[in-house]
């Protein structure tokens, strides 16, 4: 289930007496419950992630006083860094980007529960985001995870000069707030993604489209040139599926792609960083992030193997079918990514002129070509 989940908030107030009330005038609750629920209604109309940031930050500042709050979302899976997206009234704080292990921000974020800090000291840390920051005297502060699923993606933060400005009913809001806005990222992200999908993905084969197969080759590129890690491409063409249309129809010929489609899935099972693609017409395509030549041509061979099996097609069919393989690897076949797809394309012409059902590894220094 997407949204927060259960914990008990840490409070360290100034002093008891002063734990649940603030000291600053406020609307009455009948008011702030009424704001609380208003905005998180509108949210679902939300269609982009900077709408949800703009609605949670209206509700924010409609709901709880404070001198300024703060927006941030994580950057991305790996490296734990989060960016400021929203800061209203330090507009020089928007774009900063902190990791988790920095201040009183890194602190909400490791622990991924509520934080409320009623009288701020030194030795609770000296800074809010990053050391070179710029907001001001902090005694008080309220910080709050987004979360999906118990995984920190995001953070509500409010400060305050004042000591003990904000209580556990400012918290309780916030926290409402906070769910509302992760469900609300949580299915613009969603929608993202089967749009992505719409329009990357085969609708015959269910992989890549050749829009896709760009798309995935440039990310693993980009990944593999700063630190010249080998990265592999296969591509490959079914020989002679015009004939077999002809021959049989095309809901045959289609059989065969759907089923070729299926064997490469069965090889991104073993493998979750390759990515396979529907190249062209009766072509398909692998990117092998990681992966040497060497590793590739076996992959390559074990393809072809596999679809020259009298059982790959029903043997009713009474048909056999092959094919072509070429293959390149960066960087040792070019160093860009166009050159890695033409020599890969060179070879599998090469394979193809040889009669095909081979694989066929591109090599510039014996004429180009090494079987």
């Amino acid at each position: 289930m997407m949204g927060r989940e259960k914990g008990k908030e840490r409070t360290i107030p100034g002093s008891p007496s002063q734990a649940l009330e603030s000291p600053r005038t406020r609307g009455s609750e009948q008011k702030g419950k009424m704001g609380v629920y208003a905005p998180v209604a509108r949210k679902s109309d939300a269609d982009s992630i900077q709408s949800v940031l703009q609605l949670t930050l209206n509700s924010i500042i409609q709901l709880v006083e404070c001198d300024s709050c703060f927006l941030s979302l994580r950057m991305n899976d790996e490296d734990g860094k989060f960016r400021i997206e929203a800061a209203p009234n330090i507009q020089s704080m928007k774009g900063v980007v902190f990791s988790s292990q920095d201040g009183l921000a890194g602190c909400v974020i490791r622990s991924r529960e509520p934080f409320l800090l009623a009288n701020r000291r030194e030795e609770l840390g000296s800074y809010v985001f990053v050391p070179s920051e710029s907001v001001g005297r902090v005694r008080s502060f309220l910080g709050m995870p987004l979360l999906i699923k118990g995984d920190t993606f995001g953070l509500i933060c409010l400060i305050d000069s004042r000591e003990n400005s904000f209580n556990k009913r400012d918290l309780r809001v916030i926290s409402i707030v906070a769910d509302s806005a992760s469900l609300a990222i949580a299915n613009v992200e969603a929608q993202d993604r089967v749009h992505r999908l719409s329009t990357i993905t085969d609708g015959l084969t269910g992989l890549y489209n050749f829009s896709g197969f760009q798309q995935n080759l440039e990310v693993a590129f980009q990944e593999s040139n700063p630190k010249r890690r080998p990265l592999s491409l296969i591509i490959m063409d079914l020989d002679d599926l015009k004939n077999l249309n002809n021959l049989l129809g095309y809901e045959v010929g289609n059989e065969v792609l759907k089923k070729v489609a299926q064997l490469l899935l069965q090889i991104l099972e073993e493998d979750n960083n390759i990515s396979a693609a529907r190249y062209g017409s009766d072509e398909f395509a692998l990117v092998l992030p990681n992966t040497t030549k060497e590793r590739a041509f076996l992959i390559a061979e074990e393809i072809c193997r596999a679809i020259e099996n009298p059982t790959f097609i029903a043997p009713s069919y009474g048909v056999r079918v092959s094919i072509s393989v070429g293959v390149s690897s960066f960087p040792r076949d070019g160093i860009s990514r166009n050159e890695l797809v033409q020599n890969a394309l060179r070879a599998l012409f090469l394979a193809k002129s040889r009669g095909g059902g081979r694989t066929i590894r591109y090599d510039a220094k014996s004429a180009g070509i090494r079987i």
